[in-house]
């Protein structure tokens, strides 16, 4: 637990995370962001006055889950294991690259769960964290950025600025072994 402790202070310091972050060590990025997703579920759930542990999914209030549709498989996966239905996402357009355009980005809100990539798995393409974190944040949404592929450009002096606004995010995924090269089994979910 202590080494946990010192690397999830690291991570925080790595990709420049606020202070009340907290990580936790799971089988791979796929886990990651299920239980980055999970947590976006269980905190809008709770802005709309409902407590998903007591209560279930049925009878439910609506959750809203905001996506580019160059949207990583692992993405779509995760949302139908928590019960928000595949069915249910509003697909925004994205350019050449898989990168969400800002402005196609619908009128989000409390209950809305906004999901940004950082490093499209064809293109390597970063989504415009910090303007659309402002506007997202502005609305009460939850904001999960899937950075399996590209999370860790933080870390490099010459790559930060593709992540500049992640720290806007309220949950982060990424992986060891697409860019550290570390076993496969080592995901990182990262909670404000």
């Amino acid at each position: 637990s202590k080494l946990e402790s010192v690397v999830e202070m690291w991570l925080k310091q790595i990709f420049n995370l606020p202070n009340e972050s907290v990580a936790g060590f799971v089988s791979g990025s796929s886990m990651a962001i299920l239980c980055g997703l999970a947590a976006a579920r269980f905190r809008t759930f709770q802005k709309l006055g409902w407590d998903i542990n007591a209560k279930g999914l049925i009878n439910a209030p609506k959750i809203r889950i905001v996506i580019g549709k160059h949207a990583h498989g692992t993405v779509l996966k995760a949302i139908a294991l928590l019960g928000l239905g595949k069915d249910n996402i509003e697909w925004v357009d994205v350019d050449e690259q898989g990168r969400i355009i800002p402005d196609k980005i619908p009128q989000l809100d409390k209950s809305s769960i906004l999901i940004l990539q950082a490093g499209e798995v064809n293109s390597g393409a970063f989504d415009a964290f910090d303007e659309i974190c402002d506007k997202a944040r502005k609305a009460g949404t939850w904001i999960h950025i899937d950075g399996a592929f590209g999370l860790w450009a933080a870390a490099s002096e010459k790559l930060k600025h593709l992540t500049k606004g992640i720290e806007k995010a309220d949950s982060w995924s990424v992986d060891g072994h697409k860019t550290l090269n570390t076993s496969y089994d080592s995901g990182i979910v990262l909670c404000r």
